[in-house]
């Protein structure tokens, strides 16, 4: 079947890092059958073309210089950045509408899948009017988050254009709490998205002398306290490193932390990585740890799939419990939790880890077994496929 993706941002050539879970569910829905088209906003004046295969419809809003809500960081944090991007929101969401209007009024789909809801929906909203086609939403945490903590005035409108929504979805419990809270919708059914990397498990190499973390430096994956948690670590285990895998802005602030530590030799800032590099550090790591925390604007973890990562690879994995995470790690079953913001908990749980051969094993052969059954690819997307076959046996064309 023809199904149209609305999207905030989509890969501008086939070297751009934005949204890789994305296009893995795109190529496994076509080895499936279905046909995906993108709808979605230009980059400084980028035209339509394929990309990895897929047609993407990109709709331009402004002057292609200034083209730049999108793709080069998150919206949210674009929107920190001064009042001019908060305007840019009027003329991307008018032009994003006309265009909408005639995407559908063109194009032939049987199904509307709109991502990031928030403001996205709108499009959605206008193409179902034309058209009469099935929209599905799907919530992932940050759109929430925007709408609750800068927009929150246009709560009552949006909740009545989600109204209008066939069905809706989201990533993880914590997200289904959250959407329900802000907007009363109980019944959204959980469809996670899996690794990027392939699912290839291998035994942990049980002497190699490295933790890993992997994600982008921002507030909200609480790397300070990682660090802090190291400094203990290694005052027992000398021997050991930590590498730290992405790039962000506060990298900087990252180092000098480090470097006060006295930890510039035993912290490794590896910035962005081959996807063969990476598969190498998740093979080569004892342990990995994601110390996510609710930021000062009140974001964190919709998921954390760096863990479905690191599980994959048969390496047993420490997480903060917060956000949509417990849905990965069940605490000394799946992995260990451990308290947000408290790197003394942290660096106790890392030691135990390096101790205790025989937990790493038992989290390592539950988590993988968990992983299999509700994070794998085959789960996924069955689910999508079942979901989407749903909506064409209720609607005919």
């Amino acid at each position: 079947m023809k199904i149209l993706y609305i999207v905030t941002a989509f890969p501008r050539n086939e070297q751009d890092v934005i949204t890789p879970w994305l296009i893995e569910t795109i190529k496994r829905l076509q080895n499936k059958g279905h046909s995906v088209t993108i709808f979605t906003s230009s980059y400084k004046g980028l035209e339509q073309r394929e990309i990895f295969g897929i047609p993407v419809f990109r709709f331009r809003y402004f002057f292609s210089r200034w083209e730049t809500l999108t793709h080069d960081e998150a919206v949210p944090e674009r929107l920190k950045r001064g009042l001019f991007f908060k305007l840019l929101i009027i003329p991307y969401i008018l032009f994003g509408c006309i265009n909408s209007v005639y995407f559908a009024c063109k194009y032939d789909f049987d199904i509307i899948h709109v991502h990031w809801p928030f403001p996205h929906i709108v499009f959605g909203f206008f193409m179902k009017m034309f058209t009469g086609k099935p929209l599905i939403c799907t919530f992932y945490l940050a759109e929430i988050i925007l709408l609750r903590k800068t927009f929150h005035f246009l709560t009552p409108f949006f909740k009545a254009l989600l109204s209008f929504a066939d069905i809706t979805t989201v990533i993880s419990s914590f997200t289904k709490h959250q959407l329900n809270q802000l907007l009363s919708v109980k019944n959204a059914t959980i469809i996670p998205f899996g690794c990027t990397i392939p699912e290839v498990r291998t035994e942990p190499r049980t002497k190699t002398n490295e933790i890993l973390f992997v994600g982008r430096l921002v507030e909200r994956k609480g790397i300070e306290y990682l660090i802090k948690a190291f400094s203990k670590v290694i005052s027992k285990y000398n021997s050991y490193t930590l590498r730290i895998v992405g790039d962000g802005p506060i990298k900087n602030s990252l180092l000098s932390l480090t470097k006060s530590l006295g930890l510039k030799s035993k912290v490794i800032f590896a910035g962005f990585v081959s996807k063969h590099e990476l598969i190498e550090s998740y093979k080569k790591a004892a342990a990995f740890v994601l110390p996510a925390i609710v930021d000062s604007k009140g974001d964190t973890e919709g998921l954390g799939v760096v863990l479905i990562e690191a599980i994959n690879y048969g390496v047993p994995v420490i997480a903060s419990n917060v956000g949509g995470i417990p849905d990965i790690v069940k605490d000394k079953i799946t992995g260990i939790l451990v308290p947000e913001k408290d790197s003394n908990a942290l660096s106790e749980a890392m030691m135990n880890l390096l101790e205790n051969k025989e937990l790493r094993q038992k989290l390592t052969k539950n988590a993988t077994e968990h992983i299999q059954k509700y994070f794998s690819w085959s789960t996924v997307v069955n689910k999508l496929d079942v979901l989407y076959s749903s909506f064409i046996i209720n609607h005919p064309r």
